[in-house]
């Protein structure tokens, strides 16, 4: 059964302010309806910024398959709400078009850093680490 809003819960918080239009909500709702205890609880134990990492990969990866006008303005959307605190090198720096995605991955967002295929790896690897059981 989906539960109410805590306007104390940082999850919560957070995806009233993003107004919600990514989906966090709607997927840690699923979790908690869907999964057993200690996978849900897992899900649920993301911190908003791993939430919007794993929400912005579906929407670069739906932009890859459909190159559709709405998956790339959603992955747009996606990019543009990442932690600039964790994932300061995964922001975009200019709208990125469906033919202009892998040039978006292959990037340097500054000389010293790595691709950002790179980046996305390891932040994806870490990820998938606080959810192993």
């Amino acid at each position: 059964m989906p539960r109410k809003r805590d306007p104390n819960d940082e999850v919560d918080r957070f995806a009233a302010e993003v107004g919600d239009s990514l989906g966090v909500w709607e997927r840690t709702q699923t979790a908690l309806a869907s999964l057993a205890s200690p996978y849900s609880a897992k899900v649920l134990s993301l911190s908003p910024a791993d939430l919007l990492l794993v929400t912005a990969c579906e929407k670069i990866r739906n932009a890859i398959v459909h190159r559709s006008q709405s998956s790339v303005d959603e992955m747009n959307t996606a990019l543009v709400v990442l932690d600039p605190t964790s994932d300061a090198d995964l922001l975009r720096t200019s709208k990125v078009t469906a033919t202009g995605i892998a040039a978006y991955l292959h990037a340097r967002p500054l000389p010293v850093s790595a691709q950002r295929a790179e980046v996305w790896h390891r932040r994806l690897r870490d990820v998938a680490s606080r959810l192993r059981i």
